[in-house]
């Protein structure tokens, strides 16, 4: 049977099928990043006053049938789009289906709106460095839906006043003009970070935490804000599309060369000539005491030449440790 696709925004919390929508996204988002439906319900009727923000649900559907949910803030002002979340129910997750929810959603906003980037934050609940199977996939769909990850490590608030785990490392994901950066400059992300942390989750909570709550609150999300300034301020700019090594069990740690290449190759220079004089000495003693005939050349240069091969291998490879063998082995491979 063929599959139409269509997507539809819910406008007010007296939609037919919000009930069907939030029961979706319960369903289908780990209960430790979930916000409350009757939170969601609330802004839906509610978030209009807010005059530079925009939120929308949408309801994604499969030939009638309701298959996906998406929740997302415009900020008008800065030109961003915020994905809050993204659900698709497990029995509709194959072939495309992603694809087409993630392509319905772009086609609306560039058909409606003026936008510079869109953001989108997924929790990786870390366990002996991996991230959980949900985060995993979401990454890779996003990924080849034409987001990037910023490569740094990025924190998302606290989901209200007790929900303390929801607090979690997140991988933050990018979508620039075109596709075209790969890095942006770290004014940029702070800039970011001020739009998530104080007009989305604080301006989000002011509507349900008493005074004090709120207060404990802004505290958490200013500490969370300076913690991540300390570490951007560090930088001059954010690479986009990091995290190389995000899953792999055992992170590949490559070491920095603090040398210069003229230092490295001065010390290169120096290591031979103190490996040929030790050579020259074993050379002449052999000579003297077995009168054997051995060409100095063929003694001296060809073992100076593999130790420097090896040398240079090792630099090259920018390892702190290897196995003789494999790293000739590589060095020439690399070359064939």
């Amino acid at each position: 049977m063929r599959r139409y696709y269509n997507l539809v925004r819910l406008k007010s919390s007296n939609h037919k099928d919000l009930t069907k929508c939030l029961d979706l996204y319960a369903r289908n988002i780990e209960p430790l990043v979930r916000t409350s439906t009757n939170e969601i319900a609330y802004w839906l009727d509610n978030f209009k006053k807010r005059k530079d923000e925009v939120f929308y649900i949408f309801g994604f559907y499969m030939n009638n049938t309701l298959i996906g949910y998406a929740q997302i803030v415009h900020f008008t002002t800065e030109e961003i789009i915020f994905i809050d979340y993204l659900a698709i129910d497990k029995e509709f997750r194959r072939n495309n289906t992603f694809y087409e929810f993630i392509e319905h959603i772009f086609i609306f906003f560039k058909d409606n709106l003026k936008i510079k980037y869109v953001l989108a934050e997924v929790a990786l609940f870390k366990r002996n460095s991996l991230p959980s199977d949900y985060a995993k996939t979401l990454i890779r769909l996003l990924k080849i839906s034409g987001f990037n990850i910023l490569k740094i490590e990025y924190y998302s608030p606290m989901l209200g006043k007790e929900n303390f785990e929801s607090e979690t490392e997140c991988a933050l994901m990018i979508q620039t003009p075109n596709n075209e950066l790969d890095k942006i400059k770290t004014e940029t992300y702070l800039s970011f970070l001020k739009v998530i942390y104080f007009k989305h989750y604080q301006r989000w909570y002011e509507e349900f935490l008493n005074q004090d709550d709120m207060n404990n609150y802004n505290k958490s999300l200013y500490h969370l804000y300076q913690n991540a300034e300390l570490q951007a301020n560090k930088r001059k700019y954010i690479e986009i599309n990091g995290m190389s090594n995000l899953f792999n069990k055992t992170p590949i740690k490559v070491p920095v060369l603090k040398n210069s290449k003229w230092k490295q190759l001065s010390l290169l220079v120096f290591l031979i000539f103190i490996i040929s004089i030790v050579l020259g000495t074993g050379y002449w003693f052999i000579n003297r005491k077995t009168g054997v005939e051995i060409s100095t050349l063929s003694f001296i240069i060809l073992p100076s030449s593999i130790v420097a091969v090896f040398i240079l291998a090792l630099v090259l490879e920018k390892k702190e440790k290897a196995n003789l063998f494999e790293i000739i082995k590589s060095f020439f491979g690399k070359n064939q």
